[in-house]
């Protein structure tokens, strides 16, 4: 349509046409058209050609194809690329759990001792050490867990209420908040509790 043909000004295109498996007609680079004829014949020919020959095809082509593309490609590409980052990190670390540990050395009857641990904001029950948890006689324990920073209240109990100390043994225990010392004892009746820890939130 644009009179150029399909080689070579804006690109190297090119076609071929195959008539019963053979090559008949190929080419690219011409005007506004080209043609080729081929196969077989149309049957007996006339017995003499026409006195005269037909007209010669023009012989300029009717318009000439335009120097340029009708529009440019653009020169640049855009100023600022997309960006391919994600989304930013968070300009801190979340808040770090806070560590109980909970060391228990038995008495004679270990089966009788038994612990809670309840956020005292919360209500809720965090961490047990069940009744018989322990099994050994006179036998040091320890227990470490991480929770988040709040106010927490221990409880141990003896189910005998003679504590772990010192009717029937010499039984302790220690509790240790994020590596301080917040409660410690053994010798108590039926049971014992001590708060520590931050405070609560509003």
């Amino acid at each position: 349509a644009w009179g150029d043909g399909i080689c070579c000004g804006y690109g190297e295109g090119n076609y071929e046409v195959l008539y019963d498996g053979e090559l008949a007609a190929s080419g690219s680079d011409f005007g506004d058209s080209t043609s080729a004829t081929f196969g077989g014949s149309c049957g007996p020919l006339p017995t003499s050609s026409p006195s005269t020959p037909p007209t010669n095809t023009p012989s300029n082509r009717p318009t000439i194809a335009p120097s340029s593309s009708p529009t440019d490609t653009p020169t640049t590409s855009p100023t600022t690329p997309p960006s391919t980052q994600g989304p930013k990190p968070p300009t801190s670390a979340p808040t770090s759990c806070a560590s109980i540990q909970v060391d228990v050395l038995t008495d004679n009857y270990p089966d009788e001792t038994s612990w809670t641990i309840t956020n005292t904001c919360t209500g809720d029950e965090v961490w047990t050490g069940e009744r018989y948890k322990y099994t050994g006689e006179n036998t040091h324990y320890t227990d470490t867990k991480c929770f988040e920073p709040s106010k927490y209240t221990f409880e141990i109990r003896d189910a005998w209420g003679d504590g772990i100390c010192c009717g029937h043994g010499e039984g302790n225990y220690e509790v240790m908040y994020d590596g301080e010392l917040v409660a410690s004892g053994g010798d108590f009746e039926g049971s014992t509790s001590m708060t520590f820890g931050g405070t609560c939130n509003a």
